[in-house]
């Protein structure tokens, strides 16, 4: 018969601290900027790809179809996509969007 020790820790519990650990460390890391999952294209003022969210454009930008025969309202241009390529991320794929045109 075995006496149990009250200050024995189990591997499992070394273990579990150990994976804890280094998960905390992971996320320390992300929330301080020291690792970049999305890289220079990620621009968190507008939730989203640097310059695509239609909705964040300086005046505030709306989706439109790039068919629609009314076209933007005035002072606004109809822009298939954001300045620098991609896509609006924030549109659909058949959408452009009316930006102003300061």
């Amino acid at each position: 018969m075995m006496k149990s020790r009250k200050g024995d820790i189990s591997i499992t519990t070394i273990i579990v601290a150990a994976v804890g650990l280094v998960v905390l460390i992971v996320l320390i890391a992300i929330f301080t900027g020291r690792i970049r999952l999305f890289g220079d294209t990620y621009d968190t003022s507008t939730t989203g790809v640097k310059g695509s969210t239609c909705n964040a454009q300086p005046g505030g930008g709306y989706c439109l179809s790039k068919t629609a025969t009314t076209g933007c309202s005035s002072g606004r241009n109809l822009q298939d996509s954001p300045t620098g390529g991609g896509t609006w991320i924030d549109c659909a794929t058949s959408e452009g969007c009316c930006v102003g045109t300061a």
